[in-house]
């Protein structure tokens, strides 16, 4: 489809195209060809740092690759370096005079397309034998963002600069912006401005030239995505905790700390994140920062639900936001949560408990309010605009011994009818009310199933016991039982949906979030994107997968783990109730003694183990 738009369809679009290392010998022949259909501007060629080759990959394609999990988005980088090759590569900047944009699928999702130069680039990857060894930036935006990291320079700067690039020396020996660290947080801020949709959250007046002298001990980033920041400016985690966001960047010669919030980390309500960044404003020409009535109740927020005092140098500046925003400021906490109530309830928005939990949750604020337990704690709130094909909303409410979801209709409902199915086993939660609400959603009640998820139960050193990982592991191989049995596939088999509990020595197992599962088989299955995260089997969806990753991941020195992991990765292809019952055994084994682990594995011909290419 067409689009007319006019403010999506410019008179002029620039665009660049990237020929690698191992497609030059095309190089002419491309070359000629965009000379006859656009006007080139300039033609560079570019040298990155060899021993940074990689490094220049990972921040080039962090956008790209934002959905990979941490070991495939490592592999996604190796791959291209060798695909694309290592040396000198040509850089062509052009204008076409007359851009027809369309609605495309490409690697970052279904985006707005030149469509002369997306079917340019697919000939051209056509002709050099296939693969990536050609890039276009397929819109402005994509243009803007690969200037900025080749060249260090947005693309209305280009047009500014690009009569000093087409004289002299075309070579360029530069790595893509970031990789080296950054000369300043003027630069930095650059970059990000033309590169990523962010916002600085707060204590942002000394930004950027009293920054480091005033010794400011780090600055709060909200962002749409965390991998997609972190790649891009080669950022540096200073926590092990993966759900912990406080990472090191290198500027100008020092290493500056950011705390990185990102969309669902439910550090505010979901939909509050995504209208902060929607309703951002630039501050001196430099940065993004919140609204006037964003940054007045965001910080009221963290002040009075994130903190458990309050910082002295909060009330006047609560006082000044608030007047910025037409607001009076009463520092009493009552009040102070009354007006929460309000600002949450006229948009929607809910408190919530962060995914990082270093960060406070007050529960003596919360219980002065009268919006925030109406229908339980808020523990989740996710939706999206239409990105995938398709818009929906959810909320999660956890109460004393049930939880409650008000979403879209057919997500609730798709999560009731698997239920349904599975009531007869105490694995998964049970239905208790379903109804309608008024503004077309449906509110689903469900039992809450007792325990933490698996990865903060076995965190406990009591639980650390061969026994009860045995015991988990075989509940766990129970429920795939059951789903096969049943033609279901979970599809988000993640540790977070995992519930465990330990009662007078028992172990109980639980599976949860029911909303995306299909029946086997199901190729018509709305799907969002990055279901599974890195437990995903590729770009489709397979519980035995999913579960072997996941112990692997976290168990990889047990040799029973492994031998189970395999079963699980062998059950993908094939033979699939042997292979899960074969597992199952395994967890009735004693860890101990090797005779009776090594008698197993002759009496099913397991002497010799074929293991799966996971483990290579």
């Amino acid at each position: 489809m067409v689009v007319q738009n006019e403010e999506l369809v410019q008179a002029q679009m620039i665009h660049d195209l990237i020929i690698w290392p191992n497609a030059l010998v095309f190089a002419e022949s491309i070359i000629s060809d965009i000379r006859e259909t656009f006007k080139v501007i300039t033609i560079i060629t570019i040298r990155w740092d060899r021993d940074k080759w990689d490094d220049n990959f990972d921040v080039f394609y962090s956008k790209s690759w934002q959905g990979l999990s941490p070991s495939k988005l490592q592999n996604a980088v190796k791959y291209k370096a060798i695909h694309c090759g290592y040396g000198d590569f040509v850089l062509i900047v052009f204008e076409d005079g007359a851009p027809e944009m369309i609605f495309e699928h490409t690697t970052e999702g279904t985006s707005l397309v030149n469509s002369h130069v997306f079917n340019k680039k697919k000939r051209y990857r056509e002709i050099t034998g296939g693969g990536h060894l050609v890039h276009t930036s397929n819109n402005t935006t994509e243009t803007d963002r690969d200037l900025t990291l080749l060249l260090g320079m947005g693309i209305d700067d280009f047009r500014l600069s690009y009569e000093r690039l087409m004289v002299g020396d075309k070579l360029i020996i530069r790595n893509c912006t970031g990789v080296d660290g950054y000369d300043s947080l003027n630069s930095f801020f650059y970059t990000l401005n033309h590169t990523i949709n962010y916002c600085v959250l707060r204590n942002y007046e000394c930004l950027p030239d009293h920054f480091f002298e005033l010794g400011h001990e780090d600055i709060d980033l909200l962002v749409e995505n965390l991998s997609h920041i972190i790649h891009l400016t080669a950022a540096k985690p200073i926590s092990r905790s993966e759900k912990r966001v406080d990472f090191s960047i290198r500027i100008a010669g020092q290493d500056v700390q950011f705390d990185f919030r990102y969309l669902g980390d439910d550090y505010y309500d979901y939909a509050w994140e995504q209208n902060i960044l929607k309703n951002r404003r630039m501050e001196r020409s430099l940065f993004y920062v919140p609204s006037e009535e964003d940054l007045y109740y965001s910080l009221l927020y963290h002040a009075y639900i994130q903190k458990n005092e309050i910082k002295a140098d909060y009330y006047p500046k609560l006082e000044l936001y608030g007047s910025n925003a037409g607001i009076i400021f009463n520092p009493e906490p009552r009040e102070s949560i009354r007006q929460l109530d309000g600002f949450l309830e006229r948009y929607g928005y809910e408190y919530i408990k962060p995914v990082d939990k270093t960060v406070v949750y007050n529960l003596q604020n919360i219980q002065l309010s009268g919006y925030a337990n109406r229908n339980g704690q808020c523990i989740r709130h996710t939706l999206s605009d239409g990105q995938n094909g398709f818009v929906y909303s959810s909320k999660v409410f956890e109460g004393d011994g049930f939880i409650k979801k008000t979403g879209t209709s057919w997500l609730i409902e798709n999560e009731a009818r698997f239920l349904e199915r599975l009531e007869a086993w105490p694995y998964f939660p049970k239905i208790l009310a379903k109804q309608p609400e008024s503004d077309g959603m449906i509110t689903l009640t469900i039992s809450r199933l007792e325990g933490t998820e698996i990865c903060s139960f076995f965190r406990r050193g009591s639980n650390q016991r061969p026994r009860t990982l045995r015991a988990v592991i075989a509940k766990l191989i129970d429920i795939l039982q059951i789903l096969r049995a049943n033609r279901i596939e979970h599809r988000d088999m993640i540790p977070q949906n995992i519930i465990v509990n330990k009662n007078n020595g028992k172990v109980s197992v639980g599976l949860i979030d029911f909303g995306w599962s299909a029946d086997i088989g199901d190729l018509n299955a709305k799907t969002p994107a990055h279901l599974g995260g890195r437990y995903a089997y590729g770009d489709n969806h397979s519980d035995y997968y999913a579960t072997g990753v996941f112990l692997m991941e976290y168990w990889p020195d047990l040799p029973y783990v492994r031998l189970i992991a395999s079963q699980l990765f062998n059950a993908v292809n094939g033979n699939t109730d042997v292979l899960l019952r074969r597992a199952r055994n395994i967890c009735k084994l004693p860890v101990d003694p090797y005779s009776r682990f090594r008698l197993f594995l002759r009496r099913h011909q397991l002497v010799s183990i074929v293991w799966h290419k996971f483990f290579k």
